[in-house]
Order: C-alpha cells, then structure tokens, then sequence
C-alpha cells in the first residue's frame, strides 16, 4: 500500500513538472507574439506562432488560412526537476511541430483547429524525457472598435508520454479563454498584454488536477532589418483543487534576441528566469533557462 503511494505521488509529481515545463514555453510564445499589421519589417512573417496555442489572430482573409510551424532548440536549465534545493543543472532538446487552419468565417470571427507535437530530451536526466500530444480548437473575435482586441475560446487536450518507453503518465482536458491586446508604439516598436484562464475538465492522474490564471505583457523592437529584441513578463496563478487546495504563484522575465532568415525562418538566442512560490514551501523553486532554437512559419 505504502509503495503503490509512493509511485502515485511520484506520478502526479512528474506530470506537473513535465506540463509546466512545456507550459513555460508556451507562455513565453504568447507574450512575445504579436500580430505584424502596422510594423516595418519585411522579412517578418504575418503573426509569430505558438504552433496553434495562444495566438494572436492573423487579419488576412480568404482560404483556410492553413500553416505548419516547427521549430528545435537546445537549453540549459539549472533546475530540470523544478526542486526545492535547486538540484543540478542539465541541457535538454526540443522539437516541436505544429499544423492548424485559422479560416475567417464572417467578420471578426475566426475558426480555429490545431495539433502540435513536442519532444524534450535531457542529457544526463534521461528519466525526465517526455513527448507531449496536443490537438484542440475553438473560436477568435477579433473586436476592431476596441484596437484588434481579440477573444479566443478553446478545449485543449493534451497527452504525454514517457520519452523512453512511451508510457502514457499525464492526460489533461482543459478550456482556455484568453484575452489578448496589442499596441503600437512606433513602426518598429510593440507591445502586447493579455490575459487567459484554463479551467481543466478532465485530468489522469486527478490530483494532478489544476487551474491556471495568467497575465503577460510582452515588448518587440525591430533594431534594424533583419534583427529584433523581445522581454517579457509572465505572472501565472495556479490553483490545486485536489492537493488540499494548494495555490501555487509562477514568475518568468526573460527576454530573446531574433535574426530572420526569411518570412519563414529565424533564429533565437534567449534567456528566461522563473520563480514559484506555493503554500506548500516545498514546491518553491526559482529556475534559470539559457538556450536557442531555430525555427520556421509556413502560412498558406
């Protein structure tokens, strides 16, 4: 009895170390993207993508507005296991692919439908490599008497499996409602802020059940063709229904510097620091992420 707790805890441990880690990356993507209508640079592609999740919506009209996005990057991390002491650092791996379609279908009104796959791989944490499965959709409003501001919906299901023997130890279900706003400071300067809310529906394990409430706002500047600087700041609040309530508090500041290739293809170098403070101290933990990646944007 003793043992099968200990492995259920360790399970429901590894899945939310494994979802936060795949969170951050997709909450730095949100923050950092915004759309490029009203920006002078013409190497950039129409909208920075976050492979189908948390994306600003693209104004372009006619066609299924169909894209396929992947990116692969190496990072270090300094605290691969989110621990309380810190732990040992490690260098992981990360592919991503993505494919959606974000037709018009009247004005305002988007459609959206998206998979994406990832894959992280960990140099001497080898335990900690996992793939993650995501396929949702939903609906954007983009409001045009209030500045673009736009209204997304979605349900979101997730799948992750161990990266060695491909074990299924975390599925989630979740709708998002996010809130996004963009503002132009100059013709090479941005600004975007939003807000969104997960509400999970269906979790396994179920104590790995949470809520999540995020803020960001994020700043581009084109410094020059083809050369652009991102920060940002994320704050998320996490809530536990079923780990005796528990509320977590997660900080990221970071910031990326971008060089396009083309419309369709840049490189990053980035850097990332995160804190979480919870009511229970034993999961506080601060991290620090260096890396780069290498990405590329098809739009049709």
């Amino acid at each position: 009895m003793l043992l099968a707790g200990s492995c259920a805890w360790a399970q429901v441990q590894r899945a939310d170390n494994a979802s936060r880690t795949a969170a951050t990356v997709q909450r730095v993507d949100a923050a950092t993207a915004t759309a490029d209508e009203g920006l002078s640079f013409e190497s950039q592609s129409e909208v920075d993508t976050d492979l189908g999740e948390q994306l600003p919506v693209s104004m372009a009209r006619g066609g299924l507005g169909a894209y396929l996005v992947a990116d692969t990057g190496l990072f270090y991390t300094s605290n691969p296991t989110l621990a309380n002491g810190g732990g040992r650092g490690d260098m992981y791996f990360l592919a991503r692919g993505g494919a959606g379609i974000h037709p018009n279908l009247v004005d305002g009104l988007y459609l959206d439908a998206h998979v994406t796959q990832e894959v992280f791989q960990y140099a001497q944490f080898s335990s900690l490599n996992f793939t993650r499965f995501n396929a949702g959709g939903g609906l954007d409003y983009v409001f045009q008497d209030l500045g673009q501001l736009t209204l997304s919906v979605r349900y979101e299901y997730e799948r992750y499996l161990d990266g060695g023997n491909l074990d299924e130890f975390y599925v989630n279900n979740a709708v998002n409602v996010l809130v996004t706003k963009q503002f132009l400071i100059s013709d090479t300067q941005a600004i975007q802020v939003g807000w969104q809310g997960s509400w999970s529906v269906y979790a396994q394990p179920t104590s790995a059940t949470r809520n999540s409430y995020d803020f960001w706002l994020g700043w581009r500047w084109r410094i020059i063709e083809p050369v652009e600087i991102q920060t940002y700041y994320v704050v998320t609040l996490f809530h536990y229904p079923d780990d005796d309530n528990r509320v977590d508090l997660t900080q990221n500041v970071g910031g990326s510097l971008n060089y396009y290739f083309t419309k369709w293809a840049k490189i990053s170098a980035s850097a990332n620091f995160g804190g979480n403070a919870s009511t229970e101290s034993f999961y506080n933990y601060t991290v620090v992420n260096l890396g780069g990646t290498l990405g590329f944007d098809f739009r049709f």
